[in-house]
């Protein structure tokens, strides 16, 4: 009996790896896909911006400020604030603009895309540190004038980034993440260009 149960075993696991094989087989062959402009145009749409570069960012900003009549500074209104704080810039492209040109036949397609811009650039409010502050006796710094000045600052950082090429950057990896999309897609010559 026990001859028995072991050969009707050992036949049920061979009757279901071969099912799953020839099932896992049936999976696994290659279909070709159909590309034409609507797919690409659909998928660019949902898409639509593609942040593609992140840089974070901590920076210390100091203000200073005094009540004034005419050029004279009045006495002790001087207020002095050395703050700290963090945040983060994403760039990337406006795929939604993007002109798509393609030839289905040779599964050929170019796309033309603006150059990357500058998509968000937030500052975490709860990152915002006071290192060292001196206030007068008439007046005080407002928590508005602080985020005021954080907010004029956070222009200049970006300003320094494009200056050391982090729109390049964004650009380049753009070229990446699009060519493996649209290899994926089933094209087999593509053309990203920046115009």
């Amino acid at each position: 009996m026990k001859k028995w149960y072991k050969y009707i075993k050992f036949v049920f696991l061979a009757v279901i790896i071969i099912g799953l094989t020839w099932i896992l087989a049936g999976f696994s062959t290659k279909q070709d896909k159909v590309v034409d402009r609507s797919n690409v145009t659909n998928e660019f749409k949902n898409i639509s911006e593609l942040a593609t570069y992140k840089n974070s960012y901590t920076d210390v900003l100091f203000i200073k400020d005094s009540k004034k009549i005419k050029e004279f500074t009045i006495p002790f209104t001087t207020n002095s604030i050395l703050i700290k704080y963090s945040g983060y810039i994403k760039a990337g492209v406006d795929l939604q603009s993007a002109q798509i040109d393609l030839d289905e036949s040779e599964k050929k397609i170019t796309v033309k895309l603006k150059k990357s811009k500058i998509l968000d650039n937030v500052i975490d409010t709860n990152s915002v540190t006071v290192l060292d502050e001196t206030t007068s006796i008439f007046s005080k710094v407002q928590t508005k004038e602080i985020f005021d000045e954080i907010n004029n600052n956070k222009g200049q950082v970006v300003d320094k980034l494009v200056k050391e090429g982090f729109l390049d950057k964004a650009n380049e990896n753009t070229k990446i993440l699009l060519e493996g999309l649209l290899k994926n897609m089933g094209f087999e010559k593509i053309s990203i260009e920046f115009v």
